[in-house]
């Protein structure tokens, strides 16, 4: 085992590059083990729960059924499983073998479970009985499928290595959303979960004491990042296979948790429910919000959480931004803080110039550390030169800079549409649109202009019932942003295509072009000026003039 001891904050406030064993997981089990091997690690929503000893158990077992099965080290292995102790003990498994997760998320059917066998070369599969059938047979299915049921081995004996496990090898492949196209493998390394896990952990005191109550899903970064970053201040961990919103108190105070995420509309669904004593009950100290709440105040007075703070990261990069409530900008929608220890940020326009102080501007990225950053698109060298180029690290998000230092999420750089020399952020058209009586979502994408130039503003919407009033809810858009962002068109759709993880796939949406339902202004005689809405009316000498209306 390791001979590495414990020790508060290591990653954020190290000078020096951290050892291997203050950032590799394999490490990491076997130095909690060591000095606290009764200590409860992990909680299951089976009512299991694993010691670290029982952790390192698990893993080298698990190692040893996957070299038996001939998985060696620096293989790339799909997991494809729920969240749980069948997961856990895989991916663990192959942390201490030394080989590469790729988890695969269990509701994946068809051409986006087809893409991760396509391009990920796996050596094999972990993969239960209710989905064997869905990668049985399939081109890039890979020859060694192993059951979880054949991870339960009771070889204890440490998995040997043909070398150290280093902070800088992969230890993971992500795939991305695919919101702007074709879904990607990112590489993560073990310096990425150290980094990721200590910005969260070692910033908010979490100790030997505490409980992450997490119940994101383990295909997602976040909750990869999370749960094996908990091993770096041996912080508990409550597993759940997913958000249960209305018992989310009731679970909280169950696991005992002192820390949670609530990402995207977690947070207003809770604010919505009606009040009960659990909200009270519980011993949450800190919530990673992502956005924070519009009232934060009175968030924290009615749930009774004294911190609250939101974080911007992506699968290529941990933890970017980092804002709490209170500060500067943070009431304003789109606030993610300022970049966090170790990061260097620009905001800059498509020749990579930095722009000014309040404009919106795509943001570059680099790190003080190395390897910390993802080093590549597995397989895409062509993706990954122009994601590095000018020595910074792309990062595809559009976003603005206050005179205090905060910054704004604005757009995707592929979802913001220019217009009369003006940089549309979708997010805040949408954000318009959705205001309106009787929109329940609503996609903003660009669409060719006539003359070609620039981009014209177009709106999908999905309504609770009938169609809108599509002149009224022009009027809508012009009263409630600038002249310049109004939709040109809007079309009535049953449902917007999405992602798994629900992000919507906007690529479609601009590939499938205008058609009988979409409603162009225009051609209904409207135009948009700073002054109001006009429409052409016929006069008496048939000649067309222009009325505001």
């Amino acid at each position: 085992m390791s001979g590495a001891t414990f020790k508060e904050s290591t990653v954020l406030e190290a000078t020096v590059f951290p050892t291997r064993e203050e950032t590799v997981i394999r490490y990491l089990l076997e130095r909690n083990a060591a000095e606290a091997p009764s200590e409860t690690c992990v909680s299951f929503e089976s009512g299991t729960t694993w010691t670290r000893l029982d952790c390192l158990h698990a893993a080298y077992a698990s190692a040893n059924q996957l070299y038996a099965a001939g998985v060696r080290q620096g293989d790339r292995v799909a997991v494809f499983l729920p969240n749980g102790e069948d997961f856990i003990r895989a991916w663990w498994g192959l942390c201490a073998l030394g080989a590469v997760i790729v988890p695969i998320n269990p509701i994946f059917r068809g051409a986006m479970l087809q893409r991760v066998l396509d391009i990920g070369e796996l050596a094999a599969i972990v993969v239960d009985a209710e989905r064997h059938d869905l990668v049985a047979g399939k081109p890039g299915s890979p020859d060694i499928v192993v059951g979880p049921q054949d991870l339960y081995g009771e070889d204890y004996a440490p998995t040997p290595l043909a070398k150290p496990v280093e902070p800088w090898d992969p230890v993971a492949l992500i795939m991305t959303s695919g919101t702007t196209g074709p879904s990607k493998l990112v590489t993560v390394t073990s310096m990425y979960f150290a980094h990721g896990a200590a910005a969260f952990f070692e910033r908010e005191g979490l100790g030997r004491d505490d409980v992450m109550l997490m119940d994101l899903p383990m295909f997602h970064m976040a909750a990869l990042c999370y749960t094996g970053g908990s091993l770096l201040t041996r912080t508990s961990v409550a597993i759940r296979d997913r958000p249960v919103l209305e018992r989310y108190w009731e679970i909280a105070r169950d696991v005992g948790a002192t820390a949670c995420i609530l990402l995207s509309t977690m947070s207003s669904y809770l604010v919505s429910a009606e009040p009960r004593p659990a909200e009270r009950e519980h011993r949450i100290k800190t919530a990673c919000m992502s956005p924070l709440p519009a009232d934060p105040e009175e968030f924290k007075r009615r749930f009774g959480i004294a911190k609250l703070w939101t974080t911007f990261g992506m699968s290529e990069a941990p933890s970017v931004m980092r804002g709490v409530e209170g500060d500067p900008g943070s009431t304003e929608p789109g606030y993610v803080g300022q970049p966090d220890r170790g990061y260097e940020a620009r905001l800059v326009n498509e020749n990579d110039l930095e722009v000014e102080e309040g404009t919106p501007g795509e943001l570059i990225i680099r790190t003080e550390l190395p390897w910390v950053i993802t080093p590549s698109y597995f397989g895409d060298p062509v993706t990954t030169v122009k994601a590095w180029r000018n020595g910074w690290f792309h990062t595809g998000d559009v976003m603005r800079k206050s005179t205090e230092g905060a910054y704004f999420f604005v757009d995707r750089a592929k979802d913001a549409l220019r217009r009369r020399g003006e940089m549309i952020s979708a997010f805040e058209v949408e954000r318009v649109v959705i205001g309106y009586a009787g929109v329940r979502e609503a996609a903003c994408v660009a669409y060719p202009s006539d003359a070609g130039a620039e981009d014209e503003v177009k709106v999908f919407v999905v309504c609770d019932n009938a169609m809108p009033d599509w002149a009224e809810l022009l009027r809508f858009c012009h009263a409630n942003m600038p002249h310049y962002m109004v939709p040109r068109y809007f079309e009535l759709i049953d449902e917007l295509p999405k992602t798994p993880t629900l992000r919507v796939q906007k690529h479609l949406l601009r590939e499938q072009g205008n058609c009988t339902k979409t409603w162009d202004r225009e051609a209904h005689g409207l135009s948009v000026t700073r002054r109001g809405i006009r429409e052409s009316r016929e006069t008496t000498t048939g000649r067309a003039s222009l009325a505001e209306i």
